[in-house]
């Protein structure tokens, strides 16, 4: 493509096999191609896709495809704006299907290098220091990253970690799982976006700045709604989304079973013979680091019949799971234990109860937009929606305000044609700017308490 006419416009620089045999030939695949996808998530690992060949020529027969293939791609705007550069192995072929007598069509899937080397590795080995500091050991010792590729947040707490017999990115999700940040919040992550590989929290994730203010409004009719200092409105009105749905809404049944708002922790010690009852709540979870992508979280009170708060219902999720805080306070262990003592896990209801909690409230409302193809769209980045006005009366706001608001990317696909790249992803908020979401009244709680007769 010579000319960039429109924002879905864009160059293939380079996209190519580098195969196993024929001593490293390169196979051009920019005229056979018929749709590349490129995949990143806060869900998986590493970034993965497929590509969808229309072979005439048999390209397939010069192949291996033993996953020892290199798939290499550059994406910009031109030659000298590369916007997109990586390298993928193809561990995959599927969907064969003939389309005539002299041509047939097949998927390739390909996911980064660093996945195919943890599937052929194992951690047995013993770490000393904090989750994030083993983290960044194992992806610059197992995983062969460079420093410059790695993100990570710092967690808290020294701890003597034997990593059992698991890949190296069974290790980072495993690590992940146990991390909590300076707050004492456990809700770190592991996966690979555009600028590499993360280890970072739902925290720091959050107070990022956005990377895009994306308009949904008609274009080109009038004042922009995103006005900031030395940035013009033309700038602005560019940031448009061909297409917004909401996939997910607020589902308190669900969120009560996960325990979101409330939830008790059993935990047992065969060793010591002792056994522990921890309550937690939704200031447990969010009090020591409230930090949302918009005004007000996401946070119902209700009463129940009995006039008891959402908030206060304990039993709405218990836990029960082996833990050995009180091992350290065993004078046997003290005396006999060695390095036993030093191997004392400590925070099961973290990542057991308040955890899954702070994924499920932040996963709570989803929304999925299509743009025209924009790399900077990825995985862990923020973004500022507004979503269209419900009318327009004049000096009055119309602003939708249960969709309006700054959300995270969660998962990313770039859906790349021919003749057209377009970037579809998914967001999610914990949050929500409608001021009117306030502590429920005491009408409530009568409403309920009264009896009915039809």
């Amino acid at each position: 493509m010579d000319n960039i006419n429109q924002s879905t416009d864009f160059r293939i620089v380079k996209l190519s096999i580098v195969a196993s045999n024929g001593y490293g030939k390169d196979y051009d695949l920019r005229n056979v191609f018929i749709e590349l996808n490129i995949y990143d998530t806060v869900l998986f690992s590493s970034v993965s896709g497929n590509i969808i060949i229309n072979d005439a020529a048999g390209l397939i027969n010069d192949l291996s495809l033993d996953g020892s293939e290199v798939l290499l791609v550059r994406i910009g705007k031109s030659e000298n704006d590369i916007t997109y550069t990586n390298k993928f192995r193809i561990y995959k072929i599927g969907n064969r299907q003939p389309l005539s007598a002299t041509s047939e069509a097949y998927s390739l899937h390909f996911v980064s290098d660093e996945y195919i080397l943890s599937a052929q590795r194992k951690i047995s080995q013993s770490y000393v220091g904090t989750y994030s500091n083993i983290a960044i050991a194992i992806m610059k010792d197992k995983l062969l990253l460079k420093p410059e590729t790695i993100s990570a947040t710092p967690s808290i707490g020294i701890k003597n970690v034997v990593v059992p017999n698991l890949s190296p990115i069974e290790s980072l999700e495993w690590l992940a799982r146990r991390a909590v940040d300076n707050d004492s919040v456990p809700n770190f992550l592991f996966f690979e976006n555009k600028t590499g590989y993360n280890f970072v929290s739902l925290s720091d994730m959050i107070r990022s700045s956005e990377v895009a203010r994306i308009n949904i409004d008609p274009k080109n009719l009038g004042k922009t709604f995103f006005e900031k200092k030395n940035e013009t409105e033309l700038g602005n009105e560019f940031l448009g989304a061909r297409e917004f749905k909401t996939t997910s809404q607020f589902d308190f049944l669900k969120s009560v079973k996960s325990g979101s708002y409330a939830g008790t922790f059993l935990g047992f010690d065969p060793i010591t013979r002792s056994f522990d009852k921890q309550k937690f709540n939704y200031s447990s979870y969010y009090g020591k680091n409230p930090v949302h992508q918009s005004k007000v979280p996401n946070l119902p009170l209700v009463y129940d019949t009995e006039g008891k708060l959402n908030i206060e219902n304990y039993e709405s999720r218990k836990i029960m799971y082996p833990f050995a805080l009180y091992r350290s306070n065993s004078e046997y262990i003290k005396k006999n234990g060695g390095a036993f003592e030093k191997n004392i896990e400590d925070n099961p209801h973290e990542y057991m109860l308040q955890r899954p909690a702070i994924l499920r409230s932040f996963f709570n409302k989803t929304v999925k937009l299509v743009m025209p193809g924009n790399f900077n769209l990825s995985a862990g980045y923020n973004v500022l929606i507004k979503v269209p006005d419900r009318g327009v009366v004049y000096g009055e706001e119309n602003r939708d305000d249960s969709l309006y608001g700054r959300y995270t990317i969660i998962s990313t696909r770039h859906k790349i044609t021919f003749s057209k790249h377009e970037t579809i992803f998914e967001a999610c908020t914990d949050s929500t700017n409608n001021v009117s979401f306030k502590l429920p009244s005491t009408a409530q709680n009568q409403a309920l308490s009264s009896t009915f007769t039809i």
